[in-house]
C-alpha cells in the first residue's frame, strides 16, 4: 500500500475505526485488508486497486499435494511485485525450510477460481497457470534465511522474543 497520510487522513481514520470496531466490520468483510477499500468506497474518495488477483507461492508434498506458504502480489501490470510469507512465519521456519519452488497465480481469462485456506496453507483452483519459481526467487528466500538466522543469534532478538512473550 502506497498512501500519503497527509491526503488521506479521513479515510485511515476510518479504517481504523473498522478495525478497532472488527467484532462487527469483520463479520461484513474479510478481515482487515477489506477496511481499507471500504474506507476510502465509504467516503468517496479515489483509489486505484491492483485487477490481478494473489497468487500462491508454495512447494508438492510427499502426496503430491499443492501447499502454498506465501502469497504473491502484482503490480498494475500484472507482474510479481512482492512474495508475502503469511502463513509459514519467519519465525517459525527451520533454517534450512525452503518452501519457495512453484507458483499458482489464475489465468487472465479465469472463469473458474477458487481459493482454499486450512491451517497453514493457502491454495488456489481451477483456471490456474503454475510455474516454477526462478532462480532470483529461490535466491531470495535463502538470503531470507541467512538474514533471519543472523538475526536470531543479536541478543537484541532475544530480548524482544522475551518481551513479546510476557506482554500477551
Amino acid at each position: 500500500m502506497l498512501i500519503d497520510k497527509k491526503k488521506c487522513w479521513k479515510e485511515l481514520n476510518l479504517c481504523l475505526y473498522f478495525n478497532q470496531n472488527h467484532n462487527i466490520y469483520y463479520e461484513l468483510l474479510h478481515g482487515d485488508k477489506d477496511t481499507f477499500k471500504f474506507a476510502w468506497l465509504a467516503l468517496k474518495s479515489k483509489f486505484e486497486m491492483i485487477a490481478t488477483e494473489v497468487g500462491s507461492c508454495g512447494y508438492y508434498n510427499d502426496n503430491e499435494k499443492f501447499v502454498g506458504q506465501t502469497m504473491v502480489q502484482h503490480d498494475l501490470n500484472g507482474n510479481i511485485l512482492f512474495l508475502h510469507r503469511n502463513l509459514l512465519k519467519w519465525s517459525k521456519t527451520k533454517t534450512s525450510q525452503k518452501v519457495w519452488k512453484k507458483i499458482r497465480t489464475f489465468k487472465a481469462d479465469a472463469q473458474l477460481k477458487e481459493y482454499y485456506i486450512t491451517g497453514r496453507t493457502m491454495n488456489i483452483e481451477g483456471d490456474v497457470i503454475e510455474l516454477d519459481a526462478h532462480y532470483e526467487i529461490e535466491s531470495m528466500e535463502e538470503q531470507c534465511l541467512n538474514f533471519y538466522k543472523e538475526l536470531k543469534s543479536e541478543p537484541a532478538y532475544v530480548r524482544f522474543i522475551i518481551a513479546q512473550f510476557f506482554q500477551k
